[in-house]
Protein backbone atom coordinates (compact mmCIF):
# COMPACT_ATOMS: atom_id res chain seq x y z
CA UNK A 1 0.00 0.00 0.00
CA UNK A 2 1.36 3.22 -1.20
CA UNK A 3 1.85 5.95 1.71
CA UNK A 4 -0.39 8.55 0.19
CA UNK A 5 -3.92 5.62 0.18
CA UNK A 6 -2.12 4.63 3.74
CA UNK A 7 -3.12 7.87 4.81
CA UNK A 8 -6.08 8.29 2.91
CA UNK A 9 -7.21 5.34 4.47
CA UNK A 10 -6.28 6.92 8.26
CA UNK A 11 -8.01 10.07 7.73
CA UNK A 12 -11.18 7.78 6.20
CA UNK A 13 -11.28 5.44 9.12
CA UNK A 14 -10.30 8.62 11.78
CA UNK A 15 -13.57 10.68 10.23
CA UNK A 16 -15.85 7.16 10.19
CA UNK A 17 -15.25 6.54 13.82
CA UNK A 18 -15.88 10.58 14.96
CA UNK A 19 -18.99 10.18 13.13
CA UNK A 20 -20.21 7.11 15.12
CA UNK A 21 -19.10 8.59 17.90
CA UNK A 22 -20.94 12.18 17.23
CA UNK A 23 -23.73 10.64 16.08
CA UNK A 24 -24.50 7.42 17.99
CA UNK A 25 -22.84 7.81 21.47
CA UNK A 26 -24.12 11.45 21.74
CA UNK A 27 -27.32 10.08 21.18
CA UNK A 28 -26.92 7.52 23.47
CA UNK A 29 -25.69 10.45 26.29
CA UNK A 30 -28.39 12.22 25.51
CA UNK A 31 -31.41 9.30 25.72
CA UNK A 32 -29.66 8.65 29.20
CA UNK A 33 -29.91 11.56 30.04
CA UNK A 34 -33.71 11.92 29.62
CA UNK A 35 -33.89 8.78 31.40
CA UNK A 36 -35.02 6.64 28.05
CA UNK A 37 -33.76 3.74 27.81
CA UNK A 38 -34.80 2.18 25.19
CA UNK A 39 -33.54 4.62 22.53
CA UNK A 40 -30.25 4.78 24.87
CA UNK A 41 -30.07 1.16 23.89
CA UNK A 42 -30.51 1.41 19.97
CA UNK A 43 -27.95 3.99 19.86
CA UNK A 44 -25.51 1.63 21.36
CA UNK A 45 -26.43 -1.06 19.56
CA UNK A 46 -26.38 1.07 16.00
CA UNK A 47 -22.72 2.55 17.36
CA UNK A 48 -21.63 -1.24 18.37
CA UNK A 49 -22.59 -2.53 14.84
CA UNK A 50 -20.68 0.28 12.77
CA UNK A 51 -17.77 -0.18 14.80
CA UNK A 52 -17.30 -3.94 14.51
CA UNK A 53 -18.30 -3.11 10.32
CA UNK A 54 -14.94 -0.91 10.58
CA UNK A 55 -12.77 -3.82 12.65
CA UNK A 56 -14.10 -6.35 9.87
CA UNK A 57 -12.76 -4.26 7.08
CA UNK A 58 -9.31 -3.49 8.68
CA UNK A 59 -9.02 -7.23 9.79
CA UNK A 60 -9.88 -7.97 5.48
Amino acid sequence: MSKPVAQASRAQLAAAIEAIVKNQLDDCERAIKAGTRSIALYELEDAQKRLREIARLLRG
